[in-house]
């Protein structure tokens, strides 16, 4: 309130202002508000027109596109492509007046190739040979190719089609058809309402532009994809205030409507301030009020002396007594409440007397300030004030008092009593009015969080909170991420299953903890071309910096080259999220600390971290870099052929595809990429080198293009496999012998590690060259682990993962074996068939995979046969699983390291050892399992 003075003028002046200003921006926040929403609505109607335009155009392109499909699915059309299969080159006068004659005119090229494309003579391909192979293999897996451009941007440029030939639904051939790419350009002839559209084939840094109508700008594109082809069209629409328009002019008006009425409010209130003074004047300021419950006259108190303490609510000590002493205490609690008789001047007793008086009014009650100086002079009336002044208003009481109230008061007086015996203590205690009837007991009041601060002990006091690391996950509690996401060698699970974004940063901050643990911080992220990649990186990298490491993001690259990357930029120390050669559903985490792939219990310490939230904390900063060109050069410096030769280099859509093919030609080599451009879909088949289903294509190419061989990637670039010129698959462990011969013949002791599913010819050949082959479990990260041990130059899998540490760095990098199996091959004068044909052969089996009703399942059934198999005379070794070597050849079992199958291989010196070896491993097994369905 206020009482006229100079002072309060100016505040009411200054409120007034405030209140004009305020309404002033409320009817300013109101009209532009309702302004950007019109203009708003009326931008959403600008592009919802420009939309429709633009989808009209992409339908009428996509119509044309499915009219010459038409035409080449028509009946009559398919009877004479059928019988053009066996003329000359595929090539029908006949055939090309019925496409014509159903309105595809100006035919560039238009053939029938057989179904079985490897019957094809070679030379009968139009050029380019590899663009066609390309959507033959595409029709003939789904009967229809995607639609695409050739030579886009040149002289040469078509528009090319290829589509089954089919005789009563069953495929026999395969039709090409090729016309100019105006067929579809001349449809693109008005820009309409848009600003810019573009009809555009590819997508990124590799689209491509066929043609471009409007002013030309590219900001704010828009995209439609030509259904059914690599084509699409791009269009832009600018408008004046549409961005601005919906949701942020309804905040803006309502801020308005907001500051309209809060000024108007502060008019009128600043109106009643400015009333007449006489009218609110008072002699002595007003304690504010609360509001209290009614209660019935209190008579006269009875004021007497104790020794003990009695019941009341709360103390204060009156300012300006001696330190330790203290002559009268007001319940300040319920200084709204107080009677007509303590505001009585002639009531109490005069300060100096033994008990003391009662304040002469109000007025004279000690102030606020008063009671912080007399706590500091004395620590107990600092306790008793905390009790009166704060404990009554926490956040557990009501403004009234309560019983509970009293009976904490009283437990925090007899505190003070103790802590202060020599202080007199007068207490006003009130007669009893009639006792009610009994009522329910109240519940219990929560206990004040006064307690804890000061000490009181109320009831008990609490147990001290143990420190976060310790706390571990109760037994009833589900596990905050499923445990099977921690496999012995990797952290992979299912996206949208078990891995998600908010599992990704989970993960993140145990590996930012276990990194800050090792003294680490600093480490290198990447990711392969999936489409769930981006997403669990993001994430990942906001666990790594909660945590405190600093993250340096490479952004979608091979994994070798984030570990070279890690190497220099860091001590060895990178995540790359990847599914390696696993469906597009999968997906996972490859972690390398200073150099050490994690594994085993190292992966199992990462989940602990997460269950028991064992996290570091900080803020670790975030750098994007690319280390791409330099990893090109460094290994073209390193590698130069000398002679050229011609690869087939199948990347399988995965992220090998960005760097693979310019590596190999970088040093060299005459490169024919086939599904280089990334795709986490893998439309054409999965990145499994392994799989020899899906290195049919690349047999295919290398054949038909005669190339000297052909190359393979897994889905990070971490594995190969290769083909030779015969179109036949060369197993990793003859690539090793190869490479370790080479290697041998400069260092002649070194040490050469290998999983347990090599050939024992390699080993055999190690220890003739004068080196040492050491034994490894079947997992990048165990090998990689023993080969950091055992200080060695070469090492490798059967899953065709290579590590090369001479002149080089030991991580999997299979875009560098490749280039040193090239280096290998051109500096022999021989074909490469024939320099293998040098090295030791046996007849193998592919992995042979079992799969398992539960998870442990394997692993108890080769424990089972390590204690009680019989396999003869034999030499047996359990390094990973049980592995029985004879004479003539050898058989694997084992556990997977990443599911529950079991795994077998066999390998013998002919066909008969072969079956011999397989025969014995099955009477083994039935005897511990007859039920198993054996299928090798």
């Amino acid at each position: 309130m206020f009482n006229g003075t100079p002072g309060d003028n100016s505040v009411t002046s200054l409120i007034g202002g405030g209140s004009l200003l305020a309404v002033a921006l409320g009817l300013f926040g109101i009209v532009l508000g309702a302004v950007l929403l019109y203009g708003g609505l009326q931008g959403q109607l600008a592009m919802e027109q420009a939309s429709r335009a633009a989808e009209d155009q992409a339908r009428s392109i996509s119509g044309a596109l499915g009219a010459i499909q038409s035409a080449m699915r028509d009946p009559q059309v398919q009877e004479l492509a059928t019988g053009t299969i066996d003329e000359p080159g595929g090539v029908s006068e006949n055939l090309g007046r019925a496409i014509r004659g159903r309105g595809v005119p100006n035919i560039i090229d238009l053939r029938a190739f057989p179904l079985a494309i490897e019957e094809i003579e070679l030379g009968d391909y139009p050029e380019p040979d590899f663009t066609v192979i390309e959507m033959l293999l595409e029709a003939r897996r789904s009967n229809q190719a995607t639609i695409q451009v050739h030579y886009a941007g040149t002289a040469n440029e078509n528009l090319a089609f290829a589509e089954a030939i089919k005789q009563q639904d069953v495929p026999v051939g395969v039709l090409f058809l090729r016309i100019p790419i105006s067929a579809v350009t001349s449809l693109l002839n008005d820009a309409g309402p848009l600003d810019h559209i573009a009809l555009v084939q590819g997508h990124g840094e590799q689209a491509r532009v066929l043609k471009a109508l409007g002013s030309g700008t590219r900001s704010g594109l828009h995209s439609i994809n030509i259904h059914g082809s690599h084509l699409s069209l791009q269009w832009s629409r600018s408008i004046m205030v549409g961005p601005v328009g919906g949701r942020g002019a309804v905040i803006l008006g309502s801020v308005g409507v907001i500051l309209l009425m809060g000024g108007l409010w502060l008019r009128r209130r600043n109106r009643t301030v400015d009333a007449p003074a006489s009218a609110i004047e008072q002699t002595e300021p007003v304690i504010p009020q609360r509001p209290a419950r009614p209660q019935p006259p209190a008579p006269p108190p009875v004021i007497r002396e104790r020794s003990a303490p009695v019941k009341r609510q709360a103390t204060t000590a009156v300012a300006g007594k001696q330190p330790g002493k203290r002559s009268a205490e007001v319940d300040l609690d319920s200084v709204s409440d107080l009677p007509d008789w303590l505001l009585d001047s002639g009531s109490g007793s005069a300060p100096d007397e033994p008990f003391g008086k009662g304040p002469e009014t109000l007025s004279d009650l000690p102030e606020l300030g008063d009671l912080d100086e007399a706590a500091d002079e004395d620590p107990a009336a600092e306790i008793e004030m905390g009790l009166s002044d704060i404990a009554p208003m926490s956040d557990q009481q009501t403004p009234e008092s309560e019983p509970g109230d009293l009976e904490l008061a009283n437990d925090a007086d007899q505190f003070n009593h103790l802590n202060d015996p020599s202080a007199a203590i007068l207490d006003f205690e009130f007669e009893p009015e009639p006792e009610p009837e009994p009522e329910p007991e109240p519940e219990p009041e929560p206990k004040l969080a006064l307690e804890a601060e000061s000490g009181l002990d109320m009831e008990a006091k609490p147990e001290p909170m143990a420190p976060v690391a310790a706390v571990k996950r109760a037994a009833d509690r589900p596990p905050l991420l499923d445990p099977a996401l921690f496999g012995a060698a990797e952290i992979a699970g299912t996206v949208d299953g078990n891995l998600d974004a908010r599992s990704a940063t989970l993960i993140g901050q145990a590996i930012g903890s276990e990194a800050r643990f090792r003294g680490i911080g600093k480490i290198v992220v990447g990711r392969d071309g999936r489409l769930s990649g981006a997403v669990l990186l993001a994430a990942l990298s906001q666990g790594l910096r909660a945590s405190g490491v600093d993250v340096i993001d490479m952004g979608a690259v091979p994994s070798p080259v984030l570990c070279f990357a890690a190497a220099s930029l860091t001590e060895s120390s990178a995540v790359m999220v990847t599914g390696s050669h696993y469906p597009p559903e999968r997906n996972g985490f490859h972690i390398r600390l200073a150099g050490q792939a994690l594994n085993d219990d190292a992966i199992q310490d990462l989940f602990r971290r997460i269950e028991g939230q064992d996290f570091s904390r900080g803020h670790g900063k975030l750098k994007e870099q690319n280390l791409s060109e330099r990893y090109i050069e460094r290994i073209s410096i390193d590698i130069q052929l000398e002679r050229p030769l011609k690869v087939v280099v199948d990347c399988g859509n995965g992220i090998a595809g960005t760097i693979a093919p310019q590596v190999l030609a970088a040093i060299g080599a005459d490169v024919i990429p086939l599904y280089a451009d990334v795709d986490g879909s893998f439309p054409n088949h999965h990145p499994n080198p392994n799989d020899p289903e899906n290195l049919e294509d690349l047999k295919l190419c290398v054949r038909n293009f005669q190339a000297d061989l052909g190359i393979a990637y897994d889905g990070d670039g971490s594995g190969l496999a290769v083909i030779s010129a015969d179109g036949d698959t060369i197993w990793p462990d003859r690539l090793l012998m190869l490479l370790a011969r080479d290697l041998l013949s400069r260092e002649s002791a070194a040490t050469v590690v290998h999983d347990v599913e090599c050939s024992s010819h390699l080993s055999a050949l190690i220890e003739d060259a004068g080196g040492q082959p050491v034994l490894a479990r079947c997992a990048d990260a165990y090998v990689s682990e023993r080969m950091r041990e055992e200080g060695a130059l070469l090492a490798g899998l059967m899953s065709g993962h290579i590590m090369i540490a001479e002149r080089w760095f030991p991580f999997s990098d299979a875009i560098y074996a490749s280039a040193r199996l090239l280096e290998v091959a051109a500096a022999d004068t021989r074909a490469f068939g024939e320099i293998l044909a040098e090295l030791p052969d046996a007849k193998t089996t592919s992995q042979v995979r079992l799969a398992m009703d539960q998870l442990g399942q394997a692993q108890d059934l080769v424990m089972s046969l390590i204690g009680e198999g019989n396999f003869g005379d034999a030499e047996i070794s359990t390094v990973d699983g049980l592995r029985v070597d004879y004479i003539d050849g050898w058989g694997l079992v084992r556990a997977s390291h990443t599911g529950s199958d079991l795994v077998l291989r066999f390998e013998g010196d002919n066909t008969k050892a072969l079956n011999r070896i397989k025969a014995v491993f099955k009477k083994q097994i039935k005897a511990q399992d007859p039920g198993l369905n054996l299928t090798f």
